[in-house]
C-alpha cells in the first residue's frame, strides 16, 4: 500500500505543479509495479501521453466553458447532458 500511495502522491504532485515533464518517468515506474491496476493506468497514459502531458502541463481549464455552453445549448435545444 505504501509503494501505491508513493505513485498517487507523485502523480497528484505533476497535476498540481504541471509537471508534465516527469509522465514518462512516471509511467515507467508505474508499468514496473506488481499492482496491476496502477500498471494498467500507466499503460492507458501512456496510449495518450501527449495529451496527458499536455493536460499536466498547461494552466488552462474547460470548466467555465463547459457551463456556458450547456446552458446555450439548453436554450435552444436541451442540455444533452
Amino acid at each position: 500500500m505504501d509503494r501505491l500511495t508513493g505513485h498517487i502522491r507523485k502523480f497528484a504532485a505533476m497535476m498540481t505543479g504541471l509537471h508534465g515533464d516527469r509522465l514518462e518517468d512516471w509511467i515507467a515506474d508505474a508499468e514496473q509495479e506488481d499492482l496491476a491496476p496502477l500498471a494498467g493506468f500507466a499503460r492507458n497514459l501512456r496510449g495518450d501521453s501527449e495529451a496527458v502531458r499536455n493536460g499536466l502541463s498547461l494552466p488552462h481549464s474547460s470548466g467555465v466553458v463547459e457551463g456556458k455552453t450547456c446552458r446555450s445549448l439548453s436554450t435552444r435545444s436541451g442540455c444533452p447532458w
